[in-house]
């Protein structure tokens, strides 16, 4: 009865962690924290997943421990059984249970509503962070140690890589020859790739307005009017967290000055150089644009898209 039991719990464990793992990449960090402002376990799991390292060393422990538990609690079970090889009917038996129980099912399953299923998986998962932290403390200390986990403020970073040497990308091969003919082209300039939608939030407005100004963003960035007439950069997830007391002048950020008629690949040496993800294009008096490089990925993208051939 202990067996069958211990497998049971160890096929669930299986599940919850390897669910838990897609829907941390498939949930938005902006719409996690916006919930959790209202929600005592989105708030949980916020707090649990905060530092990236950490909380992957955590799942990736626990669905190894869980699985490694299903398989004793087998072999326990196929040796009630006589006539048989304990190790190979359990493994034979468990393999496509495992597969589809702890892995598969659970990751579909967090896929199509990774919030919601995220949320309310929370309980269970605040407890394996708490119960596994003597095991995952080092291994994350030793990440930090030798560099591994990313300090750097860009959060979306990885953008310059894809756009410089075309790797992986969404899009893969797609990506890489739209990123290198943009690349090689010369004397365009950055004007074809600016970004000029952006909602400008006032310099004087308050932490609400630029929220619900934000929010109409498609990926919550925004620009915060200065008295010099430049523009520096808001984020939601940065207004998102913020205390009530804060204005937005508090929380937004310089951006780099880049000039329009550089080429692409030029802006983007640039942009490595000041470690940042976007920048404002043009001069005093005429600003162009902001260069950004998700933008850009994905104008590129979509643009190496294959045409839909009219029915």
């Amino acid at each position: 009865m202990i067996p069958v039991l211990v497998l049971l719990v160890a096929l669930l464990g299986s599940a919850i962690f390897a669910g838990a793992e897609t829907g941390y990449y498939a949930t938005p960090a902006l719409r996690l924290r916006m919930l959790a402002r209202t929600s005592r376990r989105a708030a949980w799991l916020e707090r649990i997943s905060r530092s990236p390292t950490a909380w992957l060393c955590t799942l990736l422990v626990g669905n190894n421990l869980a699985n490694d538990a299903a398989v004793h609690a087998a072999i326990a079970i196929c040796q009630r059984i006589p006539g048989i090889d304990p190790h190979l009917i359990a493994t034979v038996v468990l393999t496509p249970v495992v597969f589809l129980v702890g892995e598969v099912g659970p990751k579909q399953m967090l896929l199509a509503r990774p919030l919601e299923r995220s949320v309310a998986l929370a309980p269970a998962l605040v407890l394996s962070r708490v119960l596994l932290w003597p095991l995952v403390a080092p291994v994350a200390a030793l990440l930090r140690r030798l560099r591994l986990e990313s300090d750097t403020p860009l959060g979306r970073h990885e953008i310059a890589t894809v756009l410089m040497d075309g790797h992986g990308a969404p899009g893969g091969a797609r990506a890489a020859q739209a990123a290198r003919r943009a690349l090689d082209s010369r004397g365009r300039g950055l004007e074809p790739f600016l970004r000029t939608e952006l909602p400008v939030v006032a310099e004087d407005a308050s932490l609400e307005e630029a929220r619900r100004l934000l929010a109409a963003s498609p990926d919550a960035l925004g620009l915060l009017a200065q008295r010099d007439g430049g523009f520096s950069l808001l984020r939601g997830e940065r207004l998102a967290i913020a205390g009530s007391g804060r204005r937005p002048a508090d929380l937004a950020e310089e951006m780099p000055q880049l000039e329009p008629d550089l080429d692409l690949s030029q802006a983007l040496e640039r942009l490595r150089a000041a470690q940042s993800s976007v920048a404002l294009v043009g001069r005093p008096g005429d600003w162009r644009g902001i260069c950004d490089l998700e933008f850009i990925l994905g104008r590129l993208l979509a643009s190496e898209a294959p045409r839909s051939r009219p029915q």
